[in-house]
């Protein structure tokens, strides 16, 4: 398979993911992602086609050519991309942040978790969420797991299952930007992979060595020409 239909393949799944999402950051990352691919299709179409009268290291190099124009591509949406996903998780995390927001009490809620013993601690906790109590779960959300007198696997999980159950919206979104930007890292990843095939740095540099050869055994029959032409004349 050509490297350019897996991209159009992901491009496929990235639309069909986005265009059911209420995230428009979904399509932006999709319409990112494109001018890869038209980049793939027109290097593969040059890579099949070489004029009559170009030589296989010349088309090499067209090609390389063309290959270096579509890594500058990439990088650019690459960074694109890179800064849209961090602009939407912070997004997310402040919407999720305005769910859970921490109470007078949370010091409070934190010290009587502390008193509390042990064995009961998750069971409290998980009847909080249950609840749907954001005064408890925002007393535990952003603080360290020993100001509540749990470790730090229970406070995870904990804090994660609040957000599924109370903030379902948000948690959704994430997961949809998440799973975007993974399949956008896989098709710039398929991308590079097609360029590899023209950018051999061992076969660039013996094309160089043969077109320095080539070049220098020009000027080596242009001066012996002129010489030759200087002694005609001083001959005559």
């Amino acid at each position: 398979m050509k490297r350019s239909h897996a991209i159009e393949k992901i491009l496929e799944k990235m639309q069909a993911r986005a265009v059911t999402s209420t995230n428009a950051a979904g399509l932006n990352m999709v319409a990112k992602v494109r001018p890869v691919l038209r980049g793939i299709e027109s290097l593969e179409k040059i890579a099949s086609n070489r004029f009559p009268a170009e030589t296989p290291d010349g088309h090499y190099l067209r090609v390389n050519g063309s290959a270096k124009r579509v890594r500058q591509e990439i990088s650019r949406v690459s960074d694109d991309l890179t800064s849209m996903f961090g602009a939407e998780l912070e997004s997310v995390d402040i919407h999720l942040n305005d769910r859970f927001k921490p109470s007078a009490q949370a010091q409070e809620i934190r010290a009587v978790l502390r008193e509390m013993p042990m064995k009961d601690r998750p069971a409290f906790i998980m009847q909080a969420i249950k609840k749907g109590d954001t005064e408890v779960v925002a007393a535990l959300r952003g603080s360290h797991p020993m100001l509540s007198g749990l470790d730090g696997d229970f406070h995870g999980r904990a804090v994660e299952s609040a957000e599924e159950l109370i903030a379902p919206d948000l948690v959704a979104r994430r997961e949809e930007i998440i799973g975007l930007f993974s399949d956008a890292q896989v098709a710039l990843s398929t991308a590079e992979k097609a360029l590899g095939e023209w950018s051999d740095p061992e076969k660039l540099s013996d094309i160089e060595k043969k077109e320095q050869s080539a070049k220098e055994a020009e000027n080596s029959l242009s001066e012996a020409l002129q010489e030759r032409s200087f002694n005609v004349q001083q001959d005559i």
